[in-house]
């Protein structure tokens, strides 16, 4: 098994960036609590989204399963061999 997730990098960055301050990021990975408070406190005013961001381009962010999502390491090619 791998630590990575099936999530892919990007489109976990891309709604990240669009819809993270609402919980949008949060929700997609798995983490439905989290995305809840995220959508009912904006993001902790913002200041969650920035740290949420901060630790997608550094690849410590994690899905519901605790996998990391990173670029790179979590293609199609990848997830087919788990």
């Amino acid at each position: 098994m791998s630590d990575y997730s099936i999530k892919p990098y990007t489109t976990t960055v891309v709604i990240a960036v669009a819809l993270g301050i609402f919980g949008g990021h949060r929700f997609y990975v798995g983490r439905t609590f989290s995305g809840v408070v995220f959508l009912a406190t904006a993001g902790f005013a913002g200041f969650g989204w920035f740290l949420d961001l901060f630790q997608l381009f550094t690849g410590n962010f994690t899905d519901s399963q605790g996998k990391y999502i990173r670029p790179m390491k979590n293609t199609r090619k990848d997830r087919k061999e788990d």
